[in-house]
């Protein structure tokens, strides 16, 4: 996914310089700007790399679960902010005060899917449906479209937790009888709630990026509606080669 941002990059900087970004020191011949330059750039990436080292590579690397890994990213976070950035203790109450609404928000989000799932399980509800779009005799593709949609129309309303929760005792018995790879479907699954949640015009995601800048939802769309093609492009590309998914975590489990 990067990659295919990349090359949209490229390519549309190729077509249309003009919306580069116009760095004044880019244009300076002399080497040793380039050089305090390269060490300027270096040192603003080294704080990011050491995060996703910290908390990914611990993951990979099996040194830590995943929950481990985010207590980590938490942990790194700070001694970042407070070497790189301008992290002091009113700041760091801040981000907790911050956090523990967040997360309280989500515990009632992920309460109710709970009870919703629940319920699911005990009318059998779950198990009905999955038999009823199995005698449909819908084809893997046309079932995979559905979820599609389904996911596309819920990232506008509903916070990725919560989609999760509720969607996956649905969705499950259901996948099951279509025999599709669980950890293929998990990769697409994630992709598409980040995606729903930046779908024009009632994404969530973006009227969060226009909380936070000065300009119209209008252009948020404007600019994100590329992005969301490209972000579409690569899950076909995921759909028409699996492997893209399961490559990696064909090699992480022990044979």
């Amino acid at each position: 996914m990067t990659s295919l941002f990349m090359l949209y990059v490229g390519l549309r900087a190729r077509l249309d310089p003009k919306i580069l970004p116009q760095e004044t020191q880019g244009n300076d011949t002399n080497t040793d700007s380039h050089a305090a330059l390269s060490l300027q750039t270096a040192n603003d990436i080294l704080p990011f790399a050491i995060l996703i080292t910290a908390t990914l590579g611990s993951i990979y690397a099996g040194i830590a679960t995943p929950t481990e890994a985010a207590a980590m990213g938490c942990v790194f976070s700070v001694v970042i902010g407070a070497i790189w950035g301008d992290l002091n203790l009113r700041i760091f109450l801040s981000c907790l005060r911050g956090a523990m609404v967040t997360s309280a928000a989500l515990m009632f989000i992920v309460f109710a899917a709970f009870l919703f799932s629940y319920a699911i399980g005990i009318n059998g509800l779950g198990q009905a449906l999955a038999n009823a779009i199995v005698e449909m005799e819908l084809s893997k593709f046309q079932l995979m479209l559905a979820i599609v949609l389904l996911y596309l129309f819920l990232g506008c309303v509903v916070e990725s937790i919560g989609i999760m929760v509720i969607t996956l005792p649905v969705l499950f018995p259901i996948l099951l009888a279509y025999n599709f790879d669980f950890v293929w479907f998990g990769v697409m699954m994630v992709i598409l709630i980040e995606v729903g949640q930046m779908t024009p015009p009632l994404g969530i995601n973006l009227f969060v990026i226009q909380g936070i800048w000065d300009g119209r939802i209008e252009e948020v769309i404007r600019g994100v509606i590329p992005f969301f093609a490209v972000m579409l492009g690569g899950l076909c590309l995921i759909w028409a080669i699996p492997e893209i998914a399961t490559f990696l975590p064909s090699y992480m489990v022990e044979k």
